[in-house]
């Protein structure tokens, strides 16, 4: 087998099929102007191995809310990229959006700890030489700095999810002959692989702000000054800054609505729900047909939301 040969075989394989499916994705996502990594890993937070996504995107906006208080908030598209060409994907379920509360993003800040009783910044604070006052001293004034006027200091930053969707909890895989069931399920596997990459990426996060947070104790420590005039650095830094992770899942799969008839669709919602009834998680499913509608919907979402906010792009 000659180099040309070799080259042509290559070409058509799945290996290349599969990377140009990702880069089609990842072209769209730059034409509008979204901050791509293609192929990132992160720890799976079950089996501690790493894990491969295929793209994150990002935009990053800002605003200063007074003299050196700057709020950050990023939003950050969570991306699989999955060929099922030869199945189609039913749904079924319909969820009355104006009926149910709207879907939370996958989010992460400094201050939802608050909420789990500072378990968090409790642990942290264990690995310092801190007396137990000081550590309590420190635990009240997050508190504080956080929850000014017993409201979050990045409340009104923070993106409600993009919500023009339809929305389903059942959903089937089949080719007409066979059905997948769930554990073989293409849409499965991606649905429970997005969640654990916005785990993992919360956890590599919270190592961050972890490492900053005692660095800037250590520092108090060595110059003997006070951990909580230190702990200001890591307060502008870190603390006021928030992250949503919105999660999607783009294949070459027919999407179907089944209600009595059958009809196409380009993208919809997929929802766990508990035997409660409660949202568990979700992500969104998109036709590499509609995928430029779709993004371009999701981004004018975000852009109008951080507009009004009045926060400013910065990357």
């Amino acid at each position: 087998m000659n180099l040309t040969e070799l080259k042509e075989k290559l070409l058509s394989a799945e290996a290349i099929k599969s990377l140009h499916f990702e880069n089609e994705v990842k072209l769209e996502l730059q034409n509008l102007k979204w901050n791509n990594l293609h192929s990132p890993y992160f720890e799976d937070p079950s089996s501690r191995k790493l894990r491969e996504l295929d793209i994150i995107s990002r935009m990053y906006f800002e605003k200063e809310i007074k003299k050196d208080v700057r709020i950050i908030s990023d939003i950050v598209l969570m991306i699989e990229v999955k060929s099922n060409s030869n199945y189609h994907v039913i749904c079924d379920g319909a969820i009355d959006k104006n009926h149910t509360p709207k879907e939370d993003n996958h989010q992460i800040w400094f201050g939802y700890d608050s909420y789990m009783r500072n378990k968090k910044i409790i642990e942290i604070l264990k690995k310092t030489e801190l007396k137990e006052q000081e550590k309590r001293q420190i635990i009240k004034a997050f508190n504080k700095w956080l929850f000014p006027d017993s409201c979050s200091i990045v409340g009104d930053y923070c993106p409600d999810s993009f919500d023009d969707i339809k929305r389903f909890s059942a959903f089937r895989e089949t080719n007409i002959g066979a059905t997948k069931d769930l554990d073989n399920s293409v849409i499965w596997k991606s649905f429970l692989s997005l969640n654990s990459a916005c785990e993992g990426y919360e956890l590599f996060e919270w190592a961050n702000m972890e490492s900053d947070f005692l660095g800037d104790i250590d520092y108090a420590i060595v110059w003997k000054t006070s951990p909580l005039k230190a702990l200001k650095s890591f307060f502008r830094q870190r603390a006021l800054r928030h992250t949503s992770l919105h999660k999607i899942l783009v294949v070459d799969s027919k999407l179907w609505e089944y209600s009595s008839e059958i009809y196409p669709i380009g993208y919809f919602r997929l929802i766990q729900r508990s035997v409660m009834g409660h949202d568990e998680n979700w992500i969104d499913i998109v036709n590499t047909e509609y995928l430029s509608q779709y993004l371009a919907n999701v981004t004018t979402h975000y852009k109008e939301f951080f507009q009004k906010q009045q926060m400013k792009r910065f990357l």
